[in-house]
């Protein structure tokens, strides 16, 4: 469904204008020549509501004698009329109390659910401009597909996902940002699991010289040795003093008569005592050292291996803890993990519908793709054509847009887009700033 004419009549500053439309339209002039009005008058028979102040006003421009501007005297009546080329008339009257909307169709039947409901159905794609969605962000570009295509997520299907269920439906940022949440909370999660294993690793290391000995026993069994030698050592000693002694008695019980006479030979053989007693001690000493230092050796050892028995088990009971810590993170990264994966193919399912309506074209990463290529890396005649199969989604019942600013555009880039535009199979009104006076052409 076209539109073959449109008709204006005091709106804003418009007295009167008819425009037969045609594939792709241009409407140029100055700033301040009525290029708005005419979009401001399309757009008003398509929109409810009343908006007295878009009659013309009669004395705008006008001066009273001292120079002041005159205050505004609206036209009676505004009213802007669009023909069909189904026979079909949309009529959109204002005047100072209310806005009246009338649909006068070929064969004189009233239109279903009333003519608002109507014009509503026939302009639903009214709002999209090409050349803003070329020029928008890439998450701007993707937020109309979306809302062109529908795609929403319920709380159920993401509770299903990932398991957090959204008090309310959620577009495609918001599963975006329960996906980064996810992705934050598996991030922490890795980190400690790895925590967990550098101290698993930490403590296997320190149990790598374990020969799973008794050390403690050993401890007792050299102990009770050493005891022993100890014992051997007192008695023998305790031998040699008691034969010491016997010797001394005796040489006191011979010679005690003779004393003064042989004090010189009791000196002596006194002497003689006390030298076989040292000799006796040191052949003792000499005989228990190696054995007494051995002993001591084994008990120092025997003792440092107990601590370090102690010690491991100590850390083998902070290793098991380690180990399960572990394993817990890693069994909760798992979860989180199938979680992203089950939220990046509810997202693939749900932007298939995008693929399927337009051929080669998909979101990756935030963006826009088109065969491969970001939107943005597309020439600008490629760029206007993936714009229009955009459009497309949600045409409404003219299949009609209006392509604002489009002076932007170079002679190179401005020929691209008619061309885009004459193939789209879309009526586009283009408005242009040019010098001189409001002028309206229709190509094809």
């Amino acid at each position: 469904m076209k539109i073959v004419q449109i008709e204006i009549n005091d709106i804003r500053s418009i007295a009167q204008m008819v425009m037969k439309p045609g594939s792709l339209n241009v409407i140029q002039g100055d700033n301040g020549e009525g290029k708005t009005t005419v979009l401001i008058g399309i757009q008003a028979v398509f929109q409810g509501g009343h908006r007295p102040n878009l009659r013309r006003n009669l004395d705008q421009g006008k001066t009273a004698v001292d120079g002041s501007p005159l205050p505004a005297r609206y036209a009676k009546k505004g009213e802007v009329k669009i023909t069909l080329d189904n026979g079909t008339v949309i009529t959109r009257a204002i005047t100072e109390k209310r806005s009246t909307l009338d649909v006068a169709t070929v064969d004189g039947l009233p239109v279903p659910d009333g003519p608002q409901h109507y014009v509503e159905q026939l302009a639903s794609g009214f709002s999209f401009d090409p050349l803003a969605f070329c020029a928008a962000k890439p998450k701007e570009r993707l937020a109309y597909l979306q809302r062109a295509l529908g795609i929403g997520f319920t709380p159920d299907e993401v509770a299903t996902a990932c398991g957090m269920k959204p008090p309310a439906p959620v577009d495609l940022d918001g599963l975006d940002l329960i996906r980064k949440t996810v992705f934050e909370t598996r991030t922490k999660i890795n980190t400690l699991a790895k925590q967990a294993v550098a101290s698993v690793e930490r403590l296997s290391s320190a149990l790598a010289d374990d020969r799973t000995k008794d050390w403690a026993a050993e401890v007792e069994r050299i102990q009770r040795e050493r005891d022993e030698c100890q014992r051997s050592v007192t008695e023998r000693k305790s031998g040699v003093a008691a034969e010491a002694n016997t010797a001394r008695a005796g040489v006191n019980s011979d010679i005690d008569a003779k004393i003064k006479a042989l004090e010189a030979e009791r000196t002596r053989q006194l002497a003689a005592v006390e030298r076989a007693e040292k000799e006796a001690l040191a052949e003792v000493e000499a005989d228990t050292r190696a054995e007494m230092d051995r002993l001591t050796k084994d008990l120092g050892t025997a003792q440092e291996g107990a601590r370090r028995s102690a010690q491991i088990q100590v850390f083998r009971g902070e290793m098991k803890l380690a180990e399960k810590d572990a394993q817990h993170h890693k069994d909760a990264s798992a979860a989180l993990t199938a979680k992203l994966d089950a939220i990046d193919g509810l997202k693939k399912r749900k932007l298939k519908c995008l693929e399927d309506s337009i051929p080669g074209m998909e979101p990756r990463d935030g963006e826009l793709y088109v065969d491969g290529l970001p939107f943005d890396d597309l020439n600008t005649g490629e760029q206007y054509m993936r714009a229009f199969q955009a459009a497309a989604l949600s045409p409404g019942g003219l299949g009609m847009m209006i392509a604002d600013r489009s002076e932007t555009l170079g002679p190179q880039n401005w020929q691209a887009f008619q061309d885009a535009s004459l193939n789209s199979g879309f009526q586009v009104f283009a408005t242009r700033v040019t010098a001189g006076p409001l002028e309206f052409s229709a190509i094809q």
